[in-house]
């Protein structure tokens, strides 16, 4: 046998820094072949969020209410749990519904909507704060009350 046919043991330092690609590489495939949520989301849902029209919200720190517990879910009102809050800007929205009657700014309405945050949660704003009439053309009415949500 000659020498060149012998199998020779990589030294450590080389052993770690293949070591250390392999797993650099590992974890990097990780991140970019991973399913974004959106493609996660879609997988498991027949209707997306952009598949619905937008509202504009037209001040910021706007109160998104819950709209699943309490009763909130069937009619919207100002004691509904505050479950995050939205900036002036276009919002993903689902339905509308009446609910509690809300005065601000010299205006009075009680039609409320339930749309998505930026942070993807979903619950009920005032119609108040949202540009157009006192019930926004083109948002369905909420069948039963309930929100109409992405899954």
């Amino acid at each position: 046998m000659r020498n060149s046919d012998t199998f020779r043991m990589p030294s450590l330092p080389v052993l770690l820094t293949r070591s250390f690609t392999l797993l650099v590489v590992c974890i990097l495939s990780t991140f970019f072949l991973a399913a974004s949520p959106d493609a996660h989301a879609a997988s498991h849902s027949i209707t997306r969020a952009t598949d619905f029209p937008s509202v504009y919200i037209y001040l910021d720190h706007r109160k998104v209410h819950d709209d699943e517990n309490n009763g909130c879910k069937y009619y919207p009102y100002e004691s509904c749990t505050v479950i995050d809050f939205v900036d002036a800007g276009w919002h993903t929205a689902f339905c509308q519904a009446q609910g509690e009657s809300i005065s601000d700014l010299g205006y009075t309405n009680n039609w409320w909507t339930s749309v998505q945050t930026p942070s993807g949660t979903v619950g009920w704003v005032s119609n108040l704060y949202i540009r157009g009439d006192e019930k926004i053309a083109g948002i369905p009415y909420c069948e039963n009350g309930n929100g109409v949500t992405p899954v």
